[in-house]
Formats: structure tokens, C-alpha cells, sequence
């Protein structure tokens, strides 16, 4: 990830309910791992989803992801998840995940997210939200 901008780095470790018969990780895994990450950096930001909710009446929802699988994770590894806010528009942003075992770069996922209001559309990403995510661009 490029200079200059903060990076959340999330542990975790593969567990035999994560992996396949042959011990390697499961594709959609590592969506749940980017979750995780995604939800202790916004924590990071001081911004927690059952708040966003209550406070603003809006959460963040996925609208698009793109992955690329580069090597497979094994069971018992131990990952870092590195996340990144790469952008930030009115009603989206979008975090890039880098899962790395050690050195090695295992995949690379790009994740747009929308900020919804309870009517099911996109509303603005509300002030002081936006605010405090953009400490981490």
C-alpha cells in the first residue's frame, strides 16, 4: 500500500472450519476476514455500527468487490489483514484489504462500500462519520 496513508492490521488464524478437506482456505473466507478487519478499523475510527445505526439511522452495506486470489492460506496459519480507506465520495467509500502471510501477499480485495439509510437507498455519509474515516485516508 502506498506511503502516507494509514493501514489497520488485523491477526487472524486459520481454524479447521475455515479450510476445505486438503486444509486450504475457502475462497469466501476471506470476505469474513475483511469484515472482521474492516469492523475493528471503522471501531478504530471511533465508529460503531449499532451507533451508526441508532445515532445517524444508516450503516454501511457492500456494493462491490473485487478479488484476486494470488496464493492459498493454509489451516493453522496465521494471517494480517492490512486495510486501507483508498476513497471516500458522498454515499460510498472503498477499503482495500491486503491478506499476507508474513511476506508473501495471499490476496488482494478492493470492497466499496455504500452508506444506507433505513429506506434502503444511499444517503450521504454523514459528517462526522466522514470525518473520522478520513483520518485513516
Amino acid at each position: 500500500m502506498s506511503e502516507g496513508q494509514k493501514t489497520h492490521s488485523f491477526p487472524v488464524r486459520i481454524y479447521f472450519e475455515d479450510t476445505d478437506a486438503g486444509g486450504i482456505v475457502y475462497h469466501s473466507r476471506y470476505l469474513n476476514y475483511c469484515e472482521r478487519a474492516r469492523a475493528e478499523l471503522l471501531r478504530e475510527c471511533g465508529i460503531e455500527s449499532v451507533a451508526m445505526m441508532k445515532e445517524h439511522k444508516c450503516g454501511f452495506a457492500v456494493r462491490h468487490v473485487e478479488i484476486d486470489f494470488l496464493k492459498p492460506a493454509h489451516l493453522d496459519e496465521e494471517l494480517i489483514i492490512e486495510s486501507r480507506l483508498i476513497e471516500m465520495k458522498g454515499a460510498s467509500s472503498k477499503v482495500r484489504h491486503l491478506i499476507r502471510r508474513g511476506d508473501d501477499l495471499l490476496v488482494d480485495i478492493t470492497i466499496v462500500l455504500v452508506c444506507m439509510g433505513h429506506g434502503e437507498r444511499p444517503v450521504r455519509i454523514p459528517e462526522p462519520i466522514r470525518k473520522e474515516m478520513s483520518l485513516w485516508k
